[in-house]
């Protein structure tokens, strides 16, 4: 069985909790319009993601978690990476 890298896992969870909130009907807990805060958490996830792979696709390491890196990156996706060679 293959590993699940970061990213995909990140989708799968996604389209897991769209399809467990569609199919089990629960009451709602967090009125309108403040429910609709959660597609805001959901597009920063998704906005993370992306820039994340684009900075280790930039910097040449590998993305995949169960891979041996070849770079280290040492700061968050905001900030200018720092490189330390392994």
């Amino acid at each position: 069985m293959k590993k699940l890298i970061p990213p995909f896992l990140f989708l799968i969870c996604i389209i897991l909790m769209v399809l467990i909130r569609n199919v089990i009907v629960i009451e709602k807990i967090i009125p309108q319009p403040y429910n609709y805060l959660g597609i805001i958490l959901l597009l920063l996830g998704i906005v993370m993601t992306i820039k994340v792979r684009k900075l280790f696709n930039k910097i040449e390491t590998e993305i995949h978690t169960f891979k041996k890196p070849r770079k280290l990156v040492t700061t968050d996706f905001l900030n200018s990476a720092e490189i330390q060679f392994i």
